[in-house]
């Protein structure tokens, strides 16, 4: 008995000596207080003093069971200048519930912020809070079974919590309800922040939320799962005061906003602002100022929108600034938006990065004219850069007023060289993560670059013409310019031969780069990486001198040496003209067989309109001298209306048809351009890799021509026919038509 008592009062003694000494750390089985800063005390039990100058005070509490929080847990005057209270509770028991008596706050008279965090279940009084008016933020966070329907006896008055302005509800197991009569309960207070983010929401009544709360500026509802909508009588007006709406990540109703898995193809149409169902709900999703989309489409599904026209033939009334919309696994946007007399001027930040795309259409870039910020990042943009290279050049002409750009991740490995000639007032341009090895980008007239971030690319040496762009930054003027506007670092730069000599004297002397900063490495002559200094320049100029000694001393060598490369070079040219001539034998030889796609050499591509010329010109010269140049006496032409199956779908009969040639011929007209079952033929041959050949019968504008058209047009050699003295002539000839198609064929 004596051995307890003592033990009793040696605790008793402890605590009452942390209490006058500042609590300062100790180690105790059951209780221990940690002052941080004078300032910030942190505890695993609620202490009945506080040390002076302690305004924060964190709570770590494992209950046993109930937890009653009353009128006199904060009494001590010491509490009073406590600002901000966070009590985390952990339930060790299977049962419990944390109890907010009446005025359980009370002495608390300077709190701004209370942070509840409990994994038990809450009872709140109707007058829990009435005795703290000053807090502006209510922290429920991490709160596993509270509800904001527990909130609305405690919150429902003009006396409690008169300034509450943020309200958070995050990472909450229970279902939430954002109903009307929670609304009710909040629009007396001066609410601007709601989150309910991480959370099951069942019902949320859109209308109640804007309307009711007028002084609401940011909804964060992001990974949350939304059950059911209500929304009615909303207008542009009510939500013109929100700032951010955060619906990242959230899982919306299926009636609001359902993809299933797999791909979702619009293609081949014609469409207009006017004409769209939800266009008033567009209006109202594009009026807060920062809108986050991110992740709303699982990664399960992706989205492709192909040669669709759209038309802003109204004024869409927006006034959202920044459009957050990534990993949304938006894939293919050849999306040609139409915006003559009305845009999408309000906005100024859009983030497209982390969707996987493949194509931006530049008339869809345009229509955002006053865009200033716009992320691309982390997409496949690489295969634009191939496939549609013009329309890749002008994918930013539209946006003149483009400040940061960034393009990194994209697996690019050239850019072309006027793809930021439109863009004067832009000052970053971000292509870090990307496999460049030269900067053949025009940059002379971007007089307010102050950031050229090529991180992580695949820069050995830089040549001439990327020294000259990069030079032309400066305008001549060093003094304007400060350092580290060109960002090199991480690329595996070469210091290892005579020819890195120029651009490593250009590297060590420039003002563009901040070697000091950046800690430049180069790989020298043994493959060891070493921090690019003068010193480093000195050893390559050592290089320099060696190679002049053997060049000198190599001359006759390379005498004797030319004369075998020329005999090389002959026996190549001959043996490349016999390797050319075998493989067109082996494809006659594949043609007689006529299995697979040799079952035709030519698919024959044009438009019914034209069907006449084609009859007479055309078909039966091309499948002639296709049979005599091959040996071959069968149809070596395929045609739709000849070979097509009555009754079937077209689409289907086009892939499998072109699947049985080798090459597309394309009889290009306007018809041919107008015609959407022609340039699905076209499409398909693309989408098979098919060889294509387009054949002019008369003069069509770029302007009509489709995207894939566009590209073949200019970068293949094609044919053209003429019409003199009365009569259609082809400028080439058969033979050599024949002879090329026969070539084509691998």
């Amino acid at each position: 008995m004596m051995t307890i008592k003592y033990v009793s009062y040696t605790l008793l003694f402890m605590e009452l000596m942390a209490y006058t000494n500042g609590f300062s750390q100790f180690d105790l089985t059951k209780t221990k207080c940690v002052e941080d800063n004078n300032e910030t005390l942190t505890c695993n039990f609620i202490p009945k003093t506080l040390p002076v100058g302690v305004t924060t005070v964190h709570l770590n509490l494992s209950l046993m069971g109930n937890m009653y929080l009353s009128k006199s847990t904060f009494i001590d005057y010491s509490w009073k200048k406590v600002k901000l209270l966070e009590i985390n509770a952990d339930l060790q028991t299977r049962e419990g519930h944390l109890i907010l008596k009446d005025y359980c706050f009370n002495g608390l008279g300077e709190l701004k912020e209370l942070k509840l965090h409990v994994n038990c279940s809450f009872d709140m009084n109707p007058n829990t809070f009435i005795s703290v008016k000053d807090v502006r933020v209510l922290d429920f966070s991490r709160s596993v079974r509270f509800t904001l329907k527990d909130l609305i006896p405690a919150l429902n008055g003009s006396d409690k919590l008169p300034e509450l302005n943020k309200l958070i509800s995050s990472k909450c197991d229970s279902p939430l309800s954002i109903d009307d009569q929670l609304m009710e309960v909040l629009q007396s207070k001066k609410i601007y922040y709601l989150d309910v983010s991480s959370t099951d929401i069942k019902t949320v009544n859109i209308t109640a939320v804007f309307k009711r709360l007028a002084f609401l500026q940011v909804l964060d509802a992001s990974y949350s799962n939304i059950n059911f909508f209500i929304s009615t009588y909303l207008e542009q007006g009510d939500m013109k005061r929100i700032k951010f709406v955060d619906l990242s990540f959230v899982n919306l109703p299926k009636k609001v906003f359902h993809l299933p898995p797999g791909r979702l193809v619009i293609e081949n149409t014609n469409t207009s602002f006017s004409k769209l169902s939800n266009k008033e709900d567009v209006k109202l999703f594009l009026t807060p100022e920062i809108v986050n989309m991110s992740g709303i489409i699982s990664h399960f599904s992706s989205i492709w929108i192909k040669s669709v026209n759209f038309t802003l033939d109204v004024n869409p009334s927006t006034f959202t600034k920044e459009l957050i919309m990534r990993q949304n696994n938006l894939r293919w946007l050849d999306v040609n938006v139409i915006c003559e007399n009305f845009k999408f001027s309000s906005f100024r930040r859009m983030d497209l990065s982390e969707n996987g795309m493949q194509f931006l259409h530049p008339n869809f870039l345009s229509c955002f004219p006053n865009l200033q910020t716009l992320d691309l990042s982390s997409n496949e943009l690489v295969k634009m850069s191939r496939g549609s290279l013009g329309l890749f050049e002008t994918l930013f002409s539209g946006l003149r007023n483009l400040k940061n750009i960034n393009m990194s991740k994209n697996s690019l490995n050239k850019l072309p060289m006027k793809i930021f000639e439109n863009n004067r007032n832009i000052e970053i341009i971000d292509l870090s993560g990307n496999i460049l090895d030269q900067v053949h980008i025009t940059l002379t007239e971007l007089s307010r670059l102050s950031v050229l971030n090529l991180y992580g690319n695949n820069i050995h040496v830089l040549d001439q013409m990327s020294i000259y762009n990069l030079n032309s930054i400066s305008h001549g003027n060093a003094t304007d310019i400060g350092k580290n506007i060109v960002i090199l670092k991480a690329n595996p730069i070469s210091c290892s031969e005579c020819k890195e000599l120029s651009f490593l004297v250009w590297l060590t002397s420039t003002n563009l780069v901040d070697l000091g900063s950046q800690q430049l490495i180069c790989y020298n002559e043994k493959d060891e990486a070493e921090i690019i200094t003068q010193e480093t320049v000195k050893k390559v100029k050592l290089i320099c001198q060696r190679k002049v000694t053997i060049i000198a001393t190599s001359v006759l060598a390379g005498c004797i040496s030319l004369i075998i490369i020329i005999s090389l070079l002959i026996f190549y040219h001959r043996r490349k003209h016999r390797k050319r001539l075998q493989n067109r034998a082996n494809v006659i030889n594949m043609l007689r067989q006529g299995d697979g796609n040799y079952e035709f050499a030519v698919f024959l591509a044009f438009s019914n309109e034209d069907e006449d010329f084609v009859n007479t010109h055309i078909l039966h010269q091309l499948n002639e001298n296709l049979q005599l140049m091959t040996g071959v006496d069968r149809e070596l032409v395929c045609t739709g209306d000849r070979h097509f199956r009555p009754g079937f779908y077209v689409q289907n009969e086009t892939c499998r048809r072109l699947a049985t040639a080798s090459v597309l011929i394309v009889v290009a007209t306007e018809n041919f351009c107008q015609s959407v079952y022609c340039r699905g033929e076209l499409e398909q041959a693309f989408m098979q890799w098919k060889p294509i050949i387009l054949m002019f019968i008369e003069q069509v504008e770029q302007e009509l021509m489709p995207p894939t058209m566009r590209e073949v047009y200019q970068r293949n050699v094609r044919i053209v026919w003429t019409f003199e003295n009365g009569e259609y002539k082809m400028k080439t000839t058969w033979e050599n038509v024949c002879k090329s198609v026969l070539d084509l064929m691998k």
